[in-house]
């Protein structure tokens, strides 16, 4: 089975009928999926690093990736196009209301992908068949984003003492939410 971390707003409380019968997940709070959508690229590593620490689903690239190798000079639309299916797909698969899209600032393309912000927020909602599902984009400098990310490591370490968050019974690390099998006797 594979991990799947959960970040600060995405906690869930694993709560298990009886230990042979399927698990119920029952959300907290209303989930709201984070998605980094651009990156300088000389933070690329670290950012990336960071998104994967704190359950931020990743959806920028660099130079010479899968996406910047399709066909076709304009990289708007294959950006644009990565962006909303991270964030789409993410959302439907946890059942989240909202989605935080994270930019961070400073690279050479930012100006294009600022101008491109309802666009974006658009087909977001399109793709959702929701125009109430809420997206807010959020430009960052690269300090900003590594604060960002200490405060969601902060409130996941608080709230695993006090009962809050995830309940995990099936031998995940805090923070971490393993496939919801029931264990067997």
């Amino acid at each position: 089975s594979s991990d799947l971390p959960l970040s600060n707003v995405a906690k869930l409380h694993i709560c298990c009928v009886n230990r042979k019968a399927s698990c119920n997940i029952r959300l907290l709070r209303m989930v709201e999926v984070l998605v980094c959508a651009s990156c300088p690229e000389v933070h690329h590593d670290q950012a990336a690093q960071l998104c994967r620490q704190h359950g931020i689903q990743k959806a920028f690239g660099k130079a010479g990736d899968m996406v910047n190798s399709l066909s076709g000079k304009d990289w708007i639309p294959k950006w644009e196009a990565k962006v909303v299916m991270a964030t789409v797909t993410k959302a439907q698969t946890l059942d989240a209301k909202k989605a935080s899209i994270i930019c961070i600032a400073g690279g050479r393309h930012c100006d294009a992908e600022m101008a491109r912000q309802p666009a974006l927020v658009r087909a977001i909602k399109t793709e959702m068949e929701d125009l109430d599902f809420r997206v807010r984009v959020e430009w960052l400098e690269m300090p900003e984003f590594v604060e960002k990310c200490a405060q969601l490591g902060k409130a996941d370490r608080s709230q695993k003492g006090k009962g809050k968050g995830v309940t995990n019974n099936h031998g995940g690390k805090a923070g971490e939410f393993q496939s919801a099998k029931p264990k067997k006797d």
